[in-house]
């Protein structure tokens, strides 16, 4: 799905439930939502989005790696990740 895709069926799916908002309107409650989520994640914190999990930071450690090129062993630094856990009704569904 792309961003626009994302914002005409969340427009739509306001009409049709009797809201009277425009696209410009659900386009800055879909990117403060966003943006609310990556602060969140930045922080260290836990995103929910209802209905389907929640994001969150997991560090990773450092290991060990091989170059497939040279074949070369490398270290890969520790570093961050941001991993979705989904919830049981979402697990169960698939």
């Amino acid at each position: 799905m792309r961003q626009t895709e994302l914002l005409n069926i969340t427009y739509e799916t306001l009409q049709d439930a009797g809201q009277k908002v425009t696209r410009d309107q659900v386009r800055h409650v879909v990117f403060a939502f966003c943006n609310t989520l990556g602060a969140e994640l930045l922080a260290g914190g836990e995103a929910p989005l209802p209905q389907l999990g929640k994001l969150k930071v997991k560090t990773r450690s450092a290991r060990k790696c091989f170059n497939p090129s040279t074949g070369q062993e490398m270290m890969l630094p520790e570093g961050k990740r941001v991993v979705f856990s989904a919830c049981k009704e979402l697990r169960e569904a698939l």
